[in-house]
């Protein structure tokens, strides 16, 4: 998925070879966003606002 703007819902990124490019994760209303991270999945260059959730199964520190 690539430049996908996600207000006041979820979403999943589930499964190697699955990513999320360049989301931006807000609230609508009083429903927050938020951003999951499953199973190897991979999220890259996400805005996440303030108050809302990002949230991943492992960690990968930057390589190189």
């Amino acid at each position: 998925m690539k430049d996908v703007k996600v207000h006041g819902c979820k979403q999943i990124v589930l499964g190697e070879g699955s990513y999320a490019y360049n989301s931006k994760i807000q609230s609508k209303g009083k429903t927050l966003g938020q951003q999951n991270v499953y199973d190897n999945g991979a999220a890259f260059f996400a805005d996440v606002m303030s108050g809302e959730e990002q949230n991943f199964s492992a960690w990968f520190e930057d390589i190189g």
